[in-house]
């Protein structure tokens, strides 16, 4: 990132986390309307980009990966490599599946069928992974080294997200809506600030507030089961998960006509950002401190991974590739 575009956009986040601490509620309030199409296309095809950058960053590494002497290690490592850009492909597809069923609110009997998780695998396997066939083989090194970058940016990402978002336990307000109705909704809203943690999960419990109360809530967001995914507000893994996929301007590295576009890639992440951001919140899912720090932790992993974890990918990889 340049130094202008790190003051620019982390200035702008944080403008918008301080006005978050005092009118998160009434923007939430205001933008709610769980039926509005630009919320349901933003929920189901946010994260799509995400899946496919990082089935192709898998598939480079799965064929342009550096080879063990050793025949049957070499195997073993390619046969893996192969399973874990299977395994994205179909966890991608399985996802995309809960959020389609979401949105039409399908559940139980009405639920599409299962095995559309391995239709919309394959159909990602498709769409993410033919493009290595475009990279030369004078660039192997580089493609490697991209792939390994993807990987280490949206690992770092999930653990980051996952552990805020069990630390915090916020309550979606689409959920609070769903148990408590629109009116009732915003005396059981949650600040930002409020570290709510795993225990507090038991006080929306079927035990607690009623068998039926839940169930019927659930059905109406389209979820078949009660978990702790309805109180994932905080942060909003859609927004970091679309911003995260802005690496794919590193495919500079090896595709030499996108030298010096870069940041124009960025800037269009950053504006399509600002749109899946809004989706979130019209949808119930999470307010402005989500969505912004959501944003923030999908550039800062960016910045800090291309800053300091690529140099060193580059300064490994320019050894010997046979081991």
């Amino acid at each position: 990132m340049k130094k202008y575009e790190r003051i620019c956009i982390y200035s702008l986040l944080g403008i918008f986390l301080v006005v978050s601490l005092f009118l998160d509620l009434p923007i939430t309030q205001g933008l709610y309307a769980p039926t509005n199409l630009f919320g349901q296309i933003g929920e189901m095809s946010a994260e799509i980009p995400a899946y496919l950058i990082l089935i192709f960053a898998c598939a480079l590494i799965f064929r342009f990966h550096p080879h063990f002497k050793n025949k049957v290690a070499d195997v073993f490592l390619t046969i893996g490599i192969g399973m874990v850009t299977l395994f994205v492909s179909y966890y991608g597809g399985s996802h995309f599946l809960k959020l389609l069923n979401r949105v039409t609110c399908r559940v139980g009997e009405n639920a599409f069928p299962a095995y559309f998780k391995l239709i919309y695998g394959m159909a990602f396997l498709g769409l993410g992974a033919p493009w290595t066939w475009l990279v030369s083989k004078n660039s192997a090194k580089e493609a490697f080294v991209f792939g390994l970058f993807v990987l280490a940016l949206y690992a770092s990402l999930l653990v980051t997200m996952q552990g805020l978002k069990m630390l915090w336990l916020r309550p979606r307000y689409r959920t609070l809506v769903a148990l408590f109705g629109e009116e009732a909704a915003g005396s059981y809203w949650k600040p930002v600030w409020s570290i709510n943690g795993w225990w507090s999960f038991s006080s929306y419990s079927p035990e607690v507030l009623g068998e039926a109360t839940v169930n019927n809530a659930m059905a109406s967001l389209g979820i078949s089961k009660w978990g702790k995914e309805e109180f994932y507000s905080f942060p909003s893994g859609h927004t970091m998960n679309f911003i995260g996929a802005m690496s794919i301007c590193m495919v500079s590295s090896f595709a030499p006509k996108l030298k010096g576009k870069e940041i124009y890639v960025r800037i269009g992440f950053y504006v399509l950002g600002v749109c899946v951001a809004l989706s979130r919140i019209v949808r119930g899912a999470h307010n402005l401190s989500d969505v912004t720090f959501g944003f923030l932790l999908g550039t800062l992993g960016f910045d800090m991974i291309s800053t300091y974890f690529l140099p060193f990918l580059e300064k490994v990889t320019n050894k010997k590739a046979t081991i």
